[in-house]
């Protein structure tokens, strides 16, 4: 429909029934050319037919009103960067507020100083995203890439991955974003009290921002969570595998858990790096905190055991107690030619005699 025929539909009383002034605008309404042929085929003079024209016009203002009054995209973009442009500080204490007020707030985590500073610097980063990108882009796949979300992305990001090191639970970082939305519903109410439809299709295009956000702070949570079990992880493992000097050119190194490729290589590293630094010749394996000692656990400890030999250490293994000793006959399972020992005192004691040392009791004297 052209827009002089609904500057001719709209300036009709309500209620008109002239079709003089209708027909005109009627036929040229080309979306429903099929009910008007329809329409020439009956008498002019016929109620049937002023009947159906009148029903046609009425719907065909219907559209037109619904079309002029339904908002664009420019003016709900327009309206949300109003709010975060023009009413930044109210925003910004409503928001505070919120957040002092949420059950999910760690005040012994974070201090109400440096939640006041995170909440300012993202909300100014957040409101130029806003107009430089006129909200144009959130919809779009490339969002995750968007240039002018850059910044607003990395900031989050920062502030999640402290929170995160922090002891944050990943609700309670979400809480930071979707804690933002009430104070700029409220704001926005105020803005646009008199065009409910306008007002529910901006706060539902602020609603996916936020939320993509927000999703985007949880992920960036897990992603931190999980690069802290990983380096705790590496720690543990490095902490699981000390290799003690027990005596000048002998080693100690105990093992306590489950044995696999990962921890293998530490093992391995450690005691070779000790017995390069030490220059001992003797290195006592004590498997007495191992639980099980199978197929794959023997072959890791062989290649710990050949590795340390071609260093120039022999390695005697210590701690084989009853159940494991039956386990390892009941599986064929075996250490070759490495000598085995039933205790670490026993091990010592062959570690000394290879040594040419003898232990002994010291007599006080009379």
């Amino acid at each position: 429909m052209r827009p002089e025929d609904a500057d001719d539909l709209q300036s009709l009383p309500p209620g008109s029934l002239d079709l003089g002034a209708m027909s005109p605008v009627i036929f040229r309404y080309k979306p429903d050319w099929g009910r008007m042929t329809a329409l020439n085929t009956i008498n002019t003079n016929s109620s049937t037919k002023k009947f159906c024209i009148t029903r046609l016009a009425l719907e065909i203002q219907a559209l037109i009103h619904h079309h002029r009054k339904k908002p664009t995209m420019p003016q709900i973009n327009s309206k949300t960067v109003e709010v975060l442009t023009q009413r930044t500080k109210d925003v910004l204490e409503d928001w505070l507020r919120a957040q002092l007020a949420s059950a999910t707030l760690r005040l012994d985590l974070v201090s109400e100083n440096e939640l006041r500073k995170q909440s300012h610097d993202f909300l100014t980063l957040f409101a130029t995203a806003c107009e430089a990108s006129k909200l144009q882009d959130i919809n779009t796949p490339q969002w995750d890439e968007a240039p002018h979300w850059k910044e607003v992305r990395e900031y989050l990001s920062s502030i999640t991955f402290s929170r995160a090191r922090q002891g944050f639970s990943s609700s309670e970082t979400a809480t930071f974003v979707l804690s933002l939305k009430q104070p700029l519903f409220s704001h926005l109410r105020q803005l646009m009290n008199s065009n409910s439809e306008e007002l529910i299709e901006t706060m539902w295009t602020v609603t996916v921002l936020i939320d993509k956000l927000a999703l985007l702070s949880t992920e960036n949570y897990q992603q931190g969570r999980e690069e802290i079990i990983r380096r705790q992880q590496q720690e543990l493992l490095e902490l699981s595998t000390p290799v003690v000097k027990a005596w000048d050119g002998v080693l100690i190194l105990p093992l306590i858990g489950t044995l696999d490729s990962a921890r293998t290589q530490i093992i391995m590293e450690n005691l070779l790096q000790t017995i390069l630094d030490s220059g001992s010749a003797l290195a006592i394996v004590d498997i007495t905190g191992v639980t099980t000692v199978d197929t794959l656990v023997a072959q890791h400890l062989l290649k710990t055991i050949a590795a340390a030999k071609l260093m120039g250490a022999d390695c005697i293994i210590s701690g084989i107690r009853p159940q494991i000793a039956q386990t390892m006959v009941h599986l064929g399972v075996g250490f070759g030619e490495v000598a085995t020992k039933a205790s670490l005192a026993d091990a010592l004691a062959e570690s000394f005699k290879r040594l040419g040392l003898t232990v002994g009791s010291l007599q006080a004297p009379a």
